[in-house]
């Protein structure tokens, strides 16, 4: 038995092409914050334990700067 699916798409192919849309950046982030902030504010660790762990992500601690510029210091030598 061979099953064949058929797709029917309507509509101007001009108007299904792929593009960034930066308004629906700003939607999502207002759409993930109002279903996010009960865990961030409710959750185990909190918002300033939240906050402290995105920027140690973000920009590292000072051990590890101190060793990406050590690095970066080696390769530019090399």
């Amino acid at each position: 038995m061979n099953l064949t699916i058929a797709l029917l798409i309507v509509g101007d192919k001009a108007n299904h092409v792929p593009v960034l849309h930066v308004p629906q950046t700003y939607y999502f982030i207002a759409f993930a914050t109002l279903i996010g902030w009960p865990a961030v504010i409710f959750g185990r660790s909190g918002p300033v334990k939240l906050a402290n762990e995105v920027a140690r992500r973000m920009f590292g601690t000072k051990g590890s700067v101190s060793l990406d510029k050590g690095e970066k210091l080696l390769m530019s030598w090399i």
